[in-house]
């Protein structure tokens, strides 16, 4: 689950551990060992010049029992200090996987306190470039299937809104922080499309195969890359945006990747150095100032 620091000079990832734990079970107090993949949250220079560091250790211990916590998709704010990570930490057992945000100079572990549906969570944080509205997936479940909703999360009111109803999942934010890359998901499958950032509304489908996820927006804001699946096979495709902002012609599917088994749960990541950048307009304050929540 790798993404890049806003900078581009760090990358942080998650780490699993093979081990071994004991913890109690079938809720009499009887103890039983397992098989523990513990997770840690890790930063590494972007150039490979140096070691991965750990920031995080996911491990959970009460007494003389051993087990973990989940530590999942993170993603650093554009402040270079608040990573937002989907995790049921540091107690697994009074806690579900939901959005916290890690203070990489406090080294703690703080829970965002947004509603979510018991059992359900979180997932998919995505920061908006300016740092003043996060998004992230609040699961829900419409009798027997998952009902995902995209919700905005005000960072200074700490107030939330509903970006999207029942469906969304994903999303990755435009550089102008004007539109919403996004996964719709319905019965027939997942596709990505584009929304616009203040009312959510569904603006274009980018694929129509049922079977794309995971899209995030180039740098330059001039295209869209995105997993694939293909039988049991993931590769990454992308397509290139053509005309208006708003109005695009989507162009044709590249294949990036071809037969390459990619991890299916790992968005993609994309940097590029602002010097080879075109410009763009700044974001919209208007759902993200201090005196008013999105």
């Amino acid at each position: 689950m790798p993404s890049f620091s806003p900078d581009g000079t760090s990358i942080y990832f998650i780490r699993e551990t093979e081990g071994t734990g004991r913890f109690p079970t079938g809720g009499n107090g009887r103890r039983a060992w397992y098989d523990l993949s513990t997770p840690s949250l890790m930063r590494v220079v972007a150039d490979g010049s140096a070691k991965p560091e750990r920031l995080l250790l996911g491990r959970f211990r009460s007494g003389s029992n051993t087990w973990f916590y989940w530590l999942r998709q993170p993603v650093m704010s554009p402040n270079n200090r608040t990573i937002a990570v989907v995790s049921d930490g540091p107690n697994p057992t009074q806690s579900d996987v939901v959005l916290q945000f890690f203070d990489t100079k406090t080294e703690k572990l703080t829970k965002a306190n947004v509603p979510s549906t018991p059992q359900l969570g979180h997932q998919d944080p995505a920061w908006r470039p300016d740092g003043k509205l996060l998004l992230y997936v609040k699961n829900g479940r419409d009798g027997a299937k998952g009902a995902p909703q995209i919700v905005r999360y005000n960072v200074a009111t700490k107030k939330t809104s509903a970006l999207t109803g029942p469906g969304y999942l994903s999303p990755a934010w435009s550089p102008d922080g004007r539109y919403v890359a996004a996964v719709r998901t319905d019965s027939f499958g997942t596709d990505v499309v584009i929304l616009d950032a203040k009312s959510g509304a569904e603006i274009i489908r980018v694929t129509n195969d049922d079977h794309s996820f995971s899209p995030i927006w180039s740098p330059a804001g001039d295209a869209i890359a995105f997993l694939h699946l293909d039988g049991a096979i993931v590769d990454l495709d992308m397509v290139k945006l053509e005309g208006t902002a708003g109005q695009w012609t989507i162009g044709q599917v590249q294949a990036i990747t071809e037969v390459s088994g990619l991890d299916a749960g790992s968005r993609p990541g994309w940097f590029i150095p602002p010097a080879e950048l075109p410009a763009v307009a700044a974001p919209s304050t208007e759902s993200g100032g201090s005196s008013a929540a999105p």
